[in-house]
């Protein structure tokens, strides 16, 4: 019992020292932007344009508006079109939460900018139909 005690408060007293470090990091840009370290990904949380969005790393985070116009070859796949361009997003039966929208329809997804060999799609993990 005394070993396990000593255990955990060596490892609370670790994480406690971690937390400082943590605490010294954080969002140091201004208001309403974000800052892009070249190869380092990166989290968006307000609505950017497909071409903005292209230009960020591999794993960046983002919030997009836009519509669903066709769906590709696999059942996974479709081509999501804003005022900027047009990107690959997947978008799996899960994130579909039953929702139903057609190519007239505004939808806002929350995914990642993903990179395979020289492509680049969303991986969509929320998506809803924004009413207009």
């Amino acid at each position: 019992m005394k070993k396990y005690m000593s255990f955990s408060v060596g490892c609370l007293i670790m994480l406690m020292s971690a937390g400082n470090i943590f605490a010294q990091t954080g969002f140091t840009g201004p208001a309403g932007g974000y800052n892009i370290i070249p190869g380092q990904a990166v989290m968006v949380g307000h609505p950017i344009t497909i071409s903005e969005a292209r230009n960020l790393p591999h794993d960046s985070w983002v919030v997009i508006t836009g519509n669903i116009i066709n769906m590709l070859p696999g059942g996974r796949q479709y081509t999501f079109r804003d005022t900027t361009g047009e990107i690959a997003a997947d978008i799996g039966p899960k994130e579909w939460r039953g929702l139903s929208v057609g190519a007239s329809d505004k939808v806002e997804i929350h995914g990642e900018v993903k990179s395979h060999r020289g492509l680049i799609h969303i991986k969509v993990h929320a998506i809803r139909k924004i009413e207009a």
